[in-house]
């Protein structure tokens, strides 16, 4: 028996190890090289896309399957139809792209890519295990929405009226008649909308489509009967008549207004005007005849408890353009030669007015004044210029004037005499008493916060305007017709009544002014300075008297320097300030003498007092 030794235990083992290796390489070679043969340029047992079992066949015919499958429907998987009229979209136009080449790519890879063993697995794995692949199938409707919206935009029209046009050569103007057209637009389009497909079966959808049509508003056959009708009515002119004058309007001009109406199934000619044809024509009418309507001055009667008019109301007058295009419209569809201008009248506002319409719901400003220990005959004139004034309506934005107002002061109004001054003497003299009348209003007025734009103080300090709480020297105002007055504005925005309140057993005169009360606060303050005394006493010769006879007709008065200061505020804010200001002449006293035969007069023991 030979020796074994370790080496050759060794050599041997490796030579087993080395052995058994190469019996499994080659184990393994011979099946790749069974399913390497069998299957090759096939694709293996086992694999399936789509649904298609391509167990054994060539990439060739795998192809030529699919191709089979979806080419026709790729070519056209839509036909909508028209009667006669085909509409065949490409899959890739309504949004279908298939692809089933990249799934055939990997299931003929299968079992042929990677290493040895890998193969070996996947080939293994093929005969037992069968292998799926999805055809890549993607649908867009939205491309399909888009095409079928273009289809019926193509065949879309909407319906065209018959029309009227006009055409003008230098001898003639007449109508053309343009005839009219149908409309019309597809319909059965929503089953389109719905469209799908069977990707086992993949076949072409055939839709049947329906064209509408739509009739237009107006036939041709209707209108060819009017269009002499209609051209004659564009021939001459139309004459536009008002009291005092004539205006023409060419009916060339209406064409642009011209219409037609349905009449009970016929049409008829019509127009319809806005204005803006004859712009300037309509404005040269109205400008003609309008009269602005003029208000009455108007007095409150307390008597009737309603309005008299100072000076009478007078009508106005405008042009009614609505009434006047209507009438145009009639005579031009009519053939009418000749229209009558609608000349509307307009009636002044304060024809019918009453205190409540005015807004004279409540007092404005009140001014106050005592005439205590004035003679009658003062005490008279007092009475009827308040009486004159009583029931004045001032109004909004006004002037008011006081002369104006109370009228003339003549006997013939009414007046009798009373002391008044002129020049650098009082004198007895028709009205006499009438400044405590406009002193009360002047204080009216100032109370209200009205701006007062003209007042004339005294010559003197006269002691009426100074009796009562309150009237301190320069609140009072002279007036003197007709150089000398007493004016305020009614700056608000509403009207404004004067009452008088005379009460002769309380010696006190009272104005109000009525009106739409307003938040004005009316602070008044007074300054005086420069007080004067009265000059040396004037004594004067009057022959009436008896000899030595003495009569005092003025009384000494100081001079002095005034002025009352108005605040006037809105809602606590200054509206204005004014001022006042009143320069009384120092008055000296007068005595009336009577003189002897020579002429002279005794002036022994007269005193200023």
């Amino acid at each position: 028996m030979p020796t074994i030794t370790r080496r050759a235990l060794i050599r041997t083992g490796s030579f087993g190890v080395i052995g058994l290796a190469g019996a499994l390489v080659g184990g393994a070679g011979a099946t790749l090289a069974i399913a390497g043969g069998r299957y090759a340029g096939r694709f293996f047992p086992g694999m399936t896309v789509g649904g298609v079992d391509l167990g054994g066949k060539t990439w060739g015919e795998a192809v030529a399957i699919f191709d089979g499958r979806w080419a026709a429907f790729l070519q056209t998987p839509l036909v909508l139809r028209l009667d006669s009229l085909e509409w065949k979209p490409t899959a890739e136009e309504i949004g279908i792209s298939v692809d089933y080449l990249t799934p055939l790519a990997e299931a003929f890879k299968f079992g042929r890519t990677g290493g040895i063993a890998g193969r070996l697995s996947q080939q293994r794995e093929a005969v037992s295990t069968a292998h799926s692949w999805p055809i890549h199938v993607r649908y867009r409707p939205q491309n399909l929405y888009d095409y079928l919206d273009g289809l019926a935009a193509g065949v879309r029209r909407e319906p065209v009226d018959a029309s009227l046009e006009l055409i003008e050569t230098s001898s003639a103007r007449r109508f053309v008649l343009r005839p009219s057209l149908a409309g019309r637009h597809l319909t059965g389009l929503e089953a389109a909308r719905e469209f799908d497909f069977d990707l086992s079966r993949p076949e072409t959808t055939l839709i049947d489509l329906q064209l509408e049509v739509a009739d237009p508003a107006v036939e041709t056959e209707p209108l060819r009967q009017i269009v002499s009708e209609a051209s004659a009515l564009l021939e001459g002119r139309i004459r536009l008549i008002a009291p005092d004058a004539t205006w023409e309007i060419d009916r060339a001009r209406l064409v642009g207004a011209f219409t037609l109406d349905d009449s009970g199934g016929r049409l008829v000619p019509r127009f319809e005007f806005t204005g803006d044809e004859f712009t300037s024509l309509l404005d040269e009418i109205e400008a003609v005849s309008y009269r602005e309507p003029v208000e009455p001055r108007i007095k409150y009667d307390s008597e009737t408890a309603g309005f008299t008019y100072l000076t009478e109301p007078v009508d106005g007058s405008r042009l009614d353009r609505d009434i006047l295009l209507r009438r145009l419209e009639t005579a031009a569809a009519n053939g009418d030669s000749s229209v009558e201008l609608p000349i509307v009248v307009t009636e002044p506002r304060l024809v019918r007015a009453d205190p409540e319409s005015l807004g004279l719901t409540g007092n404005f400003g009140i001014g106050t004044s005592f005439f205590w220990g004035s003679s009658s005959s003062r005490a008279y004139n007092i009475k009827l210029g308040a009486e004159k004034l009583d029931g004045t309506i001032i109004e909004p934005g006004e002037v008011f004037d006081f002369n104006d107002a109370l009228g003339p002061i003549e006997y013939e109004t009414g007046f009798v005499d009373g002391l008044i001054i002129i020049n650098d003497r009082t004198i007895p003299g028709v009205g006499g008493g009438i400044c405590q009348v406009s002193t009360t209003m002047f204080r009216a007025a100032f109370m209200a916060g009205l701006p007062i734009s003209e007042r004339w103080q005294h010559v003197y300090r006269v002691s009426y305007y100074e009796l009562g709480e309150g009237n301190l020297p320069g609140f009072d105002a002279s007036i003197y017709q007709p150089s000398l007055n007493l004016q305020f504005t009614n700056d608000t925005d509403n009207y404004l009544m004067i009452r008088s309140e005379y009460h002769p057993e309380a010696g006190r005169l009272r104005f109000y002014l009525i009106g739409s009360p307003q938040r004005r606060l009316v602070e008044k303050s007074f300054w005086s300075a420069g007080a004067s005394e009265p000059g040396e006493p004037r004594f004067e010769a009057n022959p009436e008297l008896a000899p030595g006879e003495r009569k005092q007709t003025e009384w000494p008065i100081w001079g002095l320097r005034a002025g009352v200061v108005r605040k006037v505020f809105v809602n606590d804010e200054l509206l204005f300030e004014d001022e006042f200001v009143s320069n009384f002449r120092a008055w000296s006293a007068r005595w009336e003498i009577g003189p002897d035969a020579d002429g002279n007069i005794d002036t022994t023991g007269l005193t200023e007092d």
